[in-house]
């Protein structure tokens, strides 16, 4: 077997599945805790996942020009001391572990620099603009949730169509299936109905799903140095690792600014704190990717979420990194299946967005999604010279965003204004996570 196939699913697979299960039940255990000390009042956890901003740039600005730069003398042995020259397959699986070495290494920092901010986490915060925190929310959510997810819906009407009127229909028209006093999850009507018109339309394919379960293995768990046995080759690419450190950064506090903004002020440096540690305790089990609260937690409020959402979301995850099905359950899906779930829950985002800044500043908002949408169109069509270093324009674009919107934001008479105005956009809107709308507390 290939070292790609086993590092996935012996060692990255499984290192996700911990960390999501010890965040979302940090997370849980932390909006009961604020509940206890806030006289009963419900806390919703806040959402917590892998950092999908910082995922690309690691896995192809630093894992892939690692394993690209490999000079042939570093194929000289495997790690059972044999000659790897002669052999195409073990050279190449010495490669691999060298640029999996580094990424881990990688990300073993970025939680190390993720805690170092977490401490002047709060000063931030206080003295940013509130447009400033979450218009880039609504950049992220339009884009690379919205935009990109639904864009195959496109191509294969016949199959894209179903699962996007399903997502209108259940989301905001509120009209759902119930067995008896259940209420089926909006999301399952999607999940179900797409996928079955996707196997008859031939998007799926049993040969995948074969395939998937001819590879499946049993993970077990790792551990290892590969977080410090890679700082010695990673240098040049730190150039990649403090930016998406500071956009990490930056994402929590957001996130934090969105939540209080919804009514639950959580402890900004405690949870700052938490993703670096878990982002670390994640690379020590041999993740080249960190974890943090995502954006989205408003949404899920609005439909009555609570904690029960988040711990159940962590048991799932840790059955499926270390059970070695994950494969499978992927290849029973298609992206016009999936991709609606993640449209719709970009599009809250941006409504949620206008709710909490006034709507004489509503300029500001759109103004600062040009960013985010020149950026998304220059990385994912790979149409502009920039794209070769996609990773610092993603940086550049957040950065623009703040500054600008915040700008505009301060530009305008009557900035200091507390309380935010009723919601351009009606009623709140429910939240998309499959348990959060099943109604779980």
């Amino acid at each position: 077997m290939m070292l790609t196939e086993h590092c996935a699913d012996g060692r990255i697979i499984p290192a996700m599945g911990i960390m999501l299960f010890l965040g979302n039940s940090y997370y849980a255990w932390q909006a009961i805790r604020m509940k206890n000390n806030n006289n009963g009042r419900d806390f919703t956890a806040q959402p917590y996942g892998l950092n999908t901003v910082g995922g690309f740039p690691f896995a192809f600005g630093i894992a892939l020009s690692v394993y690209l730069a490999a000079n042939p003398d570093a194929c000289v042995a495997t790690g059972d001391g044999s000659a790897a020259m002669g052999d195409e397959t073990l050279c190449e699986n010495a490669k691999f572990e060298l640029a999996w070495e580094v990424t881990v290494a990688s990300n073993f920092l970025t939680g190390l620099l993720n805690i170092l901010a977490g401490i002047a986490g709060e000063h931030i915060v206080r003295v940013a603009p509130t447009a400033a925190m979450i218009v880039p929310l609504a950049g992220i959510g339009f884009t690379w949730l919205a935009l990109n997810q639904i864009a195959p819906n496109f191509s294969p009407p016949a199959v894209g169509f179903l699962p996007m009127f399903l997502i209108f229909v259940t989301y905001y028209a509120k009209s759902r299936i119930t067995l008896g006093s259940w209420r089926v999850p909006e999301a399952l009507h999607v999940v179900f109905f797409g996928m079955v018109v996707g196997w008859i339309y031939g998007l799926n394919n049993g040969d995948a799903v074969s395939n998937a379960a001819d590879a499946m293995q049993t993970p077990g768990l790792w551990a290892g140095g590969a977080a410090f046995t890679g700082f010695s080759e990673m240098g040049p690419y730190l150039g990649t690792i403090i930016p998406i450190a500071v956009a990490a950064s930056f994402e929590d506090m957001m996130c934090l600014v969105s939540a209080q903004k919804a009514g639950d002020p959580f402890p900004i440096q405690e949870t700052m704190i938490i993703d670096g540690i878990f982002t670390c305790i994640g690379a020590i089990l041999g993740s080249p990717f960190g974890t943090v609260i995502y954006i989205g937690h408003p949404v899920h409020k609005a439909n009555g979420a609570k904690t029960g959402y988040s711990f159940i979301n962590g048991v799932v995850y840790l059955i499926l990194c270390l059970s070695g099905v994950f494969p499978i359950i992927v290849s029973l899906f298609n992206k016009c299946t999936t991709g609606p779930i993640i449209f719709i829950f970009g599009l809250m985002i941006c409504e949620e967005c206008t709710k909490h800044i006034p709507e004489r500043h509503h300029c500001a908002i759109f103004f600062g999604l040009f960013f985010s949408i020149c950026d998304w169109a220059g990385t994912a069509t790979g149409t502009n010279d920039c794209n070769r270093n996609s990773n610092r324009d993603t940086i550049a674009a957040l950065v623009s965003t703040k500054m600008d919107t915040g700008f505009s934001f301060h530009s305008y008479p009557g900035n200091r204004t507390s309380e935010p105005p009723p919601s351009a956009c009606g009623s709140s809107t429910p939240p998309v996570h499959l348990f959060a709308a099943a109604g779980l507390a």
